[in-house]
């Protein structure tokens, strides 16, 4: 039941708020025992860590010494949150803080750590890895034997981050270089391995793949008997990669076939197995199910105790499919009910329960959660001790899940940001309007205030507070005055222009500038005139003297 795309950290968390979903939507599902749709690609919608939205409270439950205890921390402006097998850690990227907790040696301790600038956070079974893409440069920890030390490896050029329970492999897609660090017989050395021209990576708890999909070539390392061996199979047409805990699955789409390799009894072996018309593939952590949904018939095998035999169950209706690490969960929404199968103590039982308005279904390794979001209920059911036991929570608002692997979830009270407020219309938080009086009246953040004015738009939740006033006026030659009142003096000409508070121009002297030519075409005029008029009365006085004669 391991993701076949980039493996993510494993996480799964509930955030709650004020606002409700629209209905049919589901949360983004990070970690183990959730259901991928067919290429892998995890569904997604408004949660915690949505750009828009902020955390505000936590709660959890669980095993306690594996993060099923928090109620001592804050989750104010909370906007991610990682697990490894055992421990949680919560991340507010804008402050570039955050804190952990659960399993001290597999990463919940990180009290020492400065996380401004992470990008992106991956995780092993023991160890976290937060990875700064902007300057290269990784922080690990957690158990250091399973990944938990990198302080002597570099980052620069890693694009993607990949995992086993107990190695990291990071790659550079670009120059087709990477690197491998955690246990070595569990993956953690790939230093004689050649990345050019792969595409996808896949893993299972104890072996990596590495496939070209252009090439139709692939390999693998790892321990052998659980996925690390497969330099005998050809990869030509293989569209998918799917693993188990222990094995991987290959299906070539086009030609409706697969093959398999690993651990046979955990779902290395489907030699016998019919792939025409598959649809989706998911998995426990030993036992395949794949699934046409057009027909109704699903086909399992591994396991039979842990998912690996429904030949007996009738999956027609089926909407979604989700996973505990030793059992399924058929889900059919439109009429309201559901299978289960696999071991009856880890989720596989459920015939008991009411589905009727379930949106969403959560997982650790040993239990299910069931939300119906519509009128804020939620009931669990497996391993009580492991997060099967929820009969106390108020699930009123939730609008997302978290866990650890093994055995806690996390429940987090979430909000939209300040400037931000929940669109029923979109089902995502969007920019509130603003009407600050001589404002742009632009929504959310990008609303200040309008040429020629100054002041502060100050946000809280949806609502706005703040005064714009006219902005002094400081071009030289000009009356002075606040804001469009601001011109040029008498006797100048020019235009004041302003550019938010900033007012810039000229203001130029109609004597000093336009004045002068004028002045000075008047002066020659003046001098013709006057040369004129004493050449008449030379002429009147030479007139005047001939008449006397």
């Amino acid at each position: 039941m391991r993701y076949h795309r980039k493996r993510e950290a494993r996480v799964f968390v509930i955030c709650t708020s004020a606002v409700s979903l629209v209905a049919g939507q589901t949360d983004t599902q990070v970690s183990k025992g959730f259901s991928v749709d067919q290429s892998g690609t995890p569904s997604q919608t408004l949660s915690c860590q949505d750009e828009q939205v902020a955390a505000e409270k936590g709660f959890c439950w669980g095993v306690t010494d594996h993060g099923g205890e928090c109620s001592g921390l804050n989750f104010q402006g909370v906007t991610g949150v990682f697990s490894t097998g055992s421990a949680f850690l919560a991340l507010n990227k804008a402050s570039g803080k955050g804190f952990c907790w659960g399993s001290a040696i597999n990463g919940g301790d990180c009290g020492h750590m400065d996380f401004h600038g992470v990008t992106d956070v991956s995780s092993t079974g023991s160890a976290f890895l937060a990875l700064n893409k902007v300057r290269g440069k990784g922080l690990c920890w957690g158990d250091a034997i399973y990944g938990g030390e990198c302080a002597h490896l570099d980052f620069t050029g890693v694009s993607d981050v990949y995992s086993t329970d107990f190695a990291f492999l990071a790659l550079d897609k670009v120059s087709g270089k990477g690197f491998c660090w955690g246990s070595a017989d569990v993956g953690g050395d790939c230093s004689k391995l050649d990345f050019a021209g792969i595409t996808e990576i896949y893993s299972t708890n104890f072996a990596f793949m590495a496939l070209d999909k252009v090439n139709g070539k692939g390999f693998c390392w790892g321990v052998a008997n659980n996925g690390g061996e497969c330099s005998h199979l050809d990869f030509k047409g293989v569209t998918d990669v799917y693993s188990t805990n222990f094995a991987f699955f290959a299906l070539k789409r086009s030609t409706g076939t697969g093959f398999c390799w690993g651990y046979a009894k955990y779902g290395g072996d489907c030699a016998n197995v019919p792939f025409q018309g598959v649809t989706e593939v998911y998995s426990t952590g030993s036992s395949f199910m794949a699934l046409n949904k057009a027909s109704g018939k699903g086909t399992c095998w591994g396991v039979p105790d842990d998912g690996g035999e429904c030949g007996h169950l009738d999956l027609s209706g089926v909407t979604d499919v989700y996973s505990t690490n030793f059992a399924f969960l058929a889900l059919k929404k439109a009429s309201g009910k559901a299978l289960c199968w696999g071991g009856a103590e880890n989720g596989g039982e459920c015939s008991h329960l009411d589905f009727q308005g379930v949106t969403d279904v959560y997982s650790t390794g040993f239990a299910f959660l069931a939300l119906k979001k519509e009128i804020g209920k939620g009931f669990c059911w497996g391993s009580t001790d492991l997060g099967g036991d929820c009969s106390h929570t108020n699930f009123l608002g939730i609008h997302g899940v978290y866990s650890t692997y093994y055995s806690a979830f996390l429940a987090m009270s979430c909000a939209c940001r300040d400037s931000f407020q929940f669109s029923r219309e979109q089902g995502l938080c969007a920019a509130a309007p603003c009407h600050v009086l001589n404002s742009n009246q632009l929504p959310g953040r990008a609303c200040a205030c309008d040429n020629s004015f100054e002041g502060s738009i100050i946000w809280n939740k949806a609502n706005h507070t703040g005064v714009c006033t006219p902005a002094p006026c400081h071009v030289p030659n000009s009356n002075l005055k606040p804001g469009v009142a601001c011109a040029c003096n008498r006797w100048y000409y020019g235009t004041v222009i302003w550019h938010g508070r900033q007012s810039t121009g000229v203001c130029n002297s109609l004597v000093f500038n336009v004045g002068l030519p004028v002045l000075a075409i008047a002066q020659v005029v003046t001098l013709l005139v006057l040369a004129y008029l004493r050449h008449r009365r030379k002429r009147l006085a030479a007139f005047k003297a001939e008449c006397e004669d």
